[in-house]
């Protein structure tokens, strides 16, 4: 389907299509492909998914066109769930390389320009994988100005030790108790790993279980990362539960979590000044951002 003829349409895809047509329709002749990811393009989004989108500008796209883009985004994040992510890039960033999540996306129109795209090197890769698990260490604190390292628990005293309180993002600097932010926190950790010590550039989090189960079976981490899965993505799909055994499970497991995230940021550490300085500007800044607030 045509980009015009996608903006003009009804609404076959729901919240993908209507959101994609308001894209389409604020960029005429601009927009080379729009594509709908995560696991709402592999099929196995669950109610509270997010919203994953990604547009690819024809040529080359301005500073203030990938702005208006963004702020667009956040307009329709405003209107509430479900939580829009939107990737931004133009086709010369494209052809250079690009993210293994953008290579499982599903095109909703335009030309699906990623199809023959090449990943980026090994090594911005790996930068990427490092920035989402220190990432989302952050967010789940309620993105504080200082990150030290150690870590300590968000709240030592809770039930959950503070992994719940903030954990379903709903957009901007908006949060609520849930768990899909541990979620997001045991995937990146474990897709980092598989990254560094395997060179598995897992593309989803839904898959990122069984890439464990094959590359280190029965290993600690995959254990912890099937429970928190399990609990948060399966079996309560991001609510705090509220059966009895499941709490007590939901406990054990955050109790876990910390010290697989102290294990992750110290090795991301020694990595930081390289991929600060990385040819990669968008890792670069993503990295120098994480500089700013981390403390070791």
């Amino acid at each position: 389907m045509t980009i015009d003829s996608f903006a003009a349409s009804g609404n076959p895809e729901g919240p993908p299509g209507e959101v994609g047509r308001r894209l389409a329709a604020a960029f005429p002749d601009r927009i080379l492909g729009l594509y709908l990811l995560g696991s709402r393009a592999l099929g196995c989004a669950l109610p509270a998914s997010d919203l994953d989108l990604a547009i690819v500008f024809r040529g080359t796209v301005a500073p203030a066109e990938r702005a208006a883009a963004q702020r667009l985004a956040a307009e329709l994040r405003s209107g509430g769930p479900p939580v829009l992510e939107l990737t931004v890039l133009d086709e010369a960033e494209a052809r250079a390389g690009v993210r293994p999540h953008l290579k499982v996306g599903r095109l909703l129109a335009g030309d699906d320009v990623l199809r023959d795209c090449p990943l980026k090197p090994k090594d911005d890769l790996l930068g990427y994988f490092a920035y989402s698990a220190l990432y989302f260490s952050w967010m789940i604190r309620g993105k504080p100005p200082v990150l030290p390292h150690p870590l300590a628990y968000p709240d030592p005293a809770g039930e959950f030790l503070g992994y719940e309180r903030n954990g379903n993002w709903t957009g901007e600097n908006a949060y609520r108790p849930g768990l899909g932010l541990l979620v997001n926190l045991a995937a990146s950790i474990a897709n980092f790993r598989l990254a560094q010590e395997a060179g598995e550039f897992v593309p989803n989090k839904s898959l990122t279980a069984a890439a464990l189960r094959r590359r280190f079976p029965g290993a600690p981490l995959g254990r912890w990362v099937e429970e928190v899965l399990d609990l948060g993505r399966g079996r309560w799909q991001g609510a705090v539960p509220d059966d009895r055994a499941d709490r007590e499970r939901l406990t054990a497991a955050c109790g876990q979590a910390l010290a697989f995230e102290n294990e992750s940021v110290g090795r991301c550490i020694p990595l930081l000044p390289q991929f600060a300085a990385s040819p990669d500007a968008d890792l670069a800044q993503r990295m120098r951002g994480v500089l700013r607030v981390l403390r070791f």
